[in-house]
């Protein structure tokens, strides 16, 4: 629940929705943060480069 308040309001309303005292304790705690991050898959690939198609069975895609 305090993931979802935090998503559509923020933190602060997380906190006072779960009676905490501590907007820390809230982040901390009780709100899961989603892990984003951005494709480099262009940047790192020129490092090592694939002479054979990609796999993406293999990743799951």
């Amino acid at each position: 629940m305090a993931t979802e308040i935090d998503e559509v309001y923020d933190a602060e309303a997380a906190k006072d929705q779960l009676g905490q005292t501590s907007k820390t304790v809230t982040e901390r705690h009780y709100i899961n943060r989603r892990l984003v991050v951005p494709d480099y898959r262009a940047a790192t690939e020129r490092l090592a480069p694939r002479s054979d198609p990609p796999d993406d069975s293999a990743i799951g895609l």
